[in-house]
């Protein structure tokens, strides 16, 4: 959805949310190329029925400008995430190819300590995840999902 880029918005809007018993299963924000408006991709489940109320609702609050349901649309969506691999050294070659099986960017890394950066499906960043698993002790920072309409 495309909101005013205003405080308080994001509150209303899980209010609704929270209202209709809906959860939160993923979300992003952040302004777009106009600083007064800010892009907020959801990710919820519930009801196909309730989803079409939702949009409504969500829709009639003041600061939203445009809500719309991409259930049913073709779309890019991407997400992001930084995974940190501490591994032995004797494991930093196969744990390097791996990463760039996965196109996985190195983004910081310390003797045996690897940051990666990547994106791409979600399906992607969680096959990324369990194939490096096993190289050691890790921790995932991820964005959650965002979209974007194919043109048609």
């Amino acid at each position: 959805m495309l909101t005013e880029n205003k405080p308080g918005v994001l509150a209303r809007i899980a209010g609704v949310l929270s209202a209709r018993g809906f959860n939160i299963d993923g979300l992003t924000l952040a302004q777009t190329e106009d600083p007064n408006r800010t892009r907020i991709t959801l990710v919820v489940e519930g009801p196909e029925k309730l989803g079409a109320q939702l949009i409504k609702k969500l829709n009639n609050i003041i600061s939203v400008e445009e809500a719309h349901d991409f259930s049913e649309t073709v779309v890019v969506r991407l997400e992001a995430a930084l995974v940190k691999v501490r591994t032995e050294l004797v494991k930093v070659p196969a744990l390097l190819k791996e990463a760039f099986v996965f196109d996985a960017r190195v983004v910081d890394s310390s003797h045996a300590v690897f940051t990666f950066e990547l994106t791409g499906e979600p399906s992607e960043v969680d096959a990324f995840i369990k194939a490096v698993h096993h190289y050691g002790e890790i921790e995932v920072a991820r964005s959650g999902m965002i979209l974007m309409p194919k043109e048609t």
